[in-house]
């Protein structure tokens, strides 16, 4: 599905595909803990690219960091103005000299790639913007994961405005494959992290939540590609040797 999809979004087609999927959508959500907190505390230049309603730049903003966000929604720019140094209109899968040569110390697409034609290519594109220690912060679905491998059983595959099936999805990873994104890009992967452990514990997450999650840690860590909600990736901008 997925590459017959990317044979009919030509580049032509591409500007036609914003606006009908893009125009005037706003993703809103609590930010995604997991992996902000894979960021370190000296990280002060962040570029949030896909930045939704400015989430992930509100709290990267009260860590002292300076966020420049990037969308192809002017509603999403209105809402994440007030925490972002700046927000550009822009698509990140065309030329982006827009974005000019600032360094950024952090490079921040969560739940950004599954949109995109080619996300090894803006990868690449995008490395070249980090500073000398920055890294690449990246978070996409795990489609593997125990509840939407039981929603595949049952033969569904409706496809919805968020999460996992959202419509605008081009492309789906599992844990497992998630990991070869780096490589494609040319470029190296530092870390490959489950993100939100979550086992099937429903009346123990009800009497015992805390001990519920100390399963979902010990028991996801050894089977991520099954109890893993999303697969965290920290790439590096050093090219992988030939």
């Amino acid at each position: 599905m997925c590459n017959s999809r990317h044979k009919k979004l030509s580049a032509s087609s591409k500007a036609d595909f914003l606006a009908s999927h893009y125009a005037g959508k706003v993703y809103r959500n609590a930010g995604n803990c997991a992996l902000l907190q894979l960021i370190p505390r000296t990280a002060k230049t962040v570029l949030d690219v896909g930045c939704g309603a400015g989430d992930n730049a509100q709290q990267l903003k009260v860590r002292g960091c300076k966020v420049t966000g990037l969308t192809v929604s002017k509603a999403e720019a209105d809402a994440a103005g007030p925490f972002c140094e700046k927000v550009i209109v822009g698509d990140v899968e065309g030329d982006i000299s827009f974005l000019g040569n600032q360094q950024f110390d952090v490079i921040l697409l969560s739940h950004l790639l599954e949109h995109l034609i080619r996300p090894e290519r803006v990868l690449a594109q995008l490395a070249t913007l980090l500073s000398k220690n920055g890294r690449i912060y990246v978070a996409v679905p795990n489609m593997a994961f125990w509840r939407v491998r039981i929603k595949l059983m049952k033969g569904d595959w409706t496809r919805t405005d968020t999460g996992p099936f959202d419509r605008t999805h081009l492309h789906f990873w599992s844990f497992r494959t998630a990991e070869h994104l780096a490589a494609r890009a040319g470029l190296q992967l530092d870390s490959h992290l489950p993100g939100d452990l979550a086992c099937p514990l429903w009346p123990l997450r009800i009497i015992n939540p805390r001990y519920a999650k100390k399963i979902d840690a010990a028991v996801g860590q050894f089977f991520p590609n099954i109890f893993a909600m999303q697969t965290l990736l920290i790439i590096k901008s050093k090219l992988c040797a030939s």
